[in-house]
Formats: C-alpha cells, structure tokens, sequence
C-alpha cells in the first residue's frame, strides 16, 4: 500500500517538474509557443481552430518537410498585433528556407531566414482553439468575469464553509461520545423499561 503512495508521489513531482521544463510559454521566458490556427493554408494537416504547440528550435536543425512557424518581412499587423505563419519547409537553401502551406498550390514567395523563425511544430490539438477563443472572448465581458471566475470562487467558498462546519458538528458529536463512555450522563439517553 505504501510503496503505491510512493510511486503516485513520485510520478507527479515528476509531472510538476516537467511542465516547467517542457511545456513553459515563451510569453514568459519559457521554450514553448502555444498558437490559435486563423487561416486554412495547412488544411487538412492542421485545421482552422485547431492549437499548434511550437518549441524554440536552432535553425541548423531543420529539414524538409519540418513544419515552422515564422515571421513574415512585416511583422505586425494593423493592430499591433504579431504577425506568425505556419507553413511546411520544402526546400533547404543557403539564404534559408522556402516554405509552403499544406493547401496552398504554389510556394510562399521569398526565403524565411533563420532569424525569422521562431519555432517548429511539436504537436497539435485540432479545434481547441475554437473553445479557447470563445473563452477568451466571453472571460473579457463582465459576465464572463462573472461566470468564470466570481461564480467558481464562490462554489469553493462555501463548499469550504459547509467543510468548516461539519467538521465543528463532527467535534461536537465526538467530545458528547466521550463523555458518554466515560460513564458519566448524557442527554442523549433514555430509560427503556
């Protein structure tokens, strides 16, 4: 019974450990790149909505048929916003890479230099996007804020309430037992003729 205690504890400080290590966001330091798919041009391979999870990746390591995730000659949007492409490589030069979209029929146009890149596909999860998305979306509104955050915090606010006090009726029940098999007189008992 013991050593299965033992094994459960060491396989999630072995997770805890992990998610720093391997799965850190690079928003904050870290050697991951968690992306929303916008566009169509890798379908089927990666659809509209679905998550890339891209890792940070020396430029020496790339092949064809590696799918990258890149910055384009403009690299911000109208809103400020930063720019990113996913497209497969599909020729290796010695200015860099030319790269394509799975649907795309013709190549992208110029050479994605190492400098640009700034990580390869490492696993993708079709369609999270779009609930990740809605989710930022509504946690936005007030009545996002309201329902995600406030509403859970009280459900684990007084669920923490009802523990706290059960475990004083618990206390009280506990201290009357004993002072009943002490053999002293409880209020609890009945002469039964």
């Amino acid at each position: 019974m013991e050593k299965k205690y033992l094994v459960v504890a060491i396989l999630s400080v072995s997770a805890i450990i992990s998610f720093p290590i391997f799965l850190w966001p690079a928003s904050i330091g870290g050697n991951t790149h968690y992306l929303i798919v916008l566009s169509g041009s890798m379908e089927p391979t990666i659809p509209v909505g679905g998550i890339i999870i891209a890792r940070n990746v020396n430029a020496s390591n790339l092949e064809v048929g590696d799918v990258i995730v890149f910055q384009p000659p403009q690299r911000v949007t109208e809103k400020g916003g930063r720019v990113l492409i996913t497209h497969r490589i599909v020729e290796v030069t010695e200015q860099g890479f030319v790269t394509k979209g799975d649907a795309c029929e013709e190549n992208d146009k110029g050479i994605v230099t190492p400098d640009r890149i700034v990580a390869k596909q490492w696993l993708t999860m079709p369609y999270v996007g779009y609930g990740i998305e809605h989710m930022r979306t509504v946690a936005r509104s007030k009545m996002g804020f309201l329902v995600l955050i406030v509403l859970p915090a009280s459900i684990i606010m007084f669920g923490e309430i009802r523990r706290i006090i059960l475990i004083e009726d618990v206390r009280k029940i506990t201290e009357e037992a004993e002072i009943i098999e002490c053999g002293r007189p409880s209020i609890f008992s009945e002469e039964v003729i």
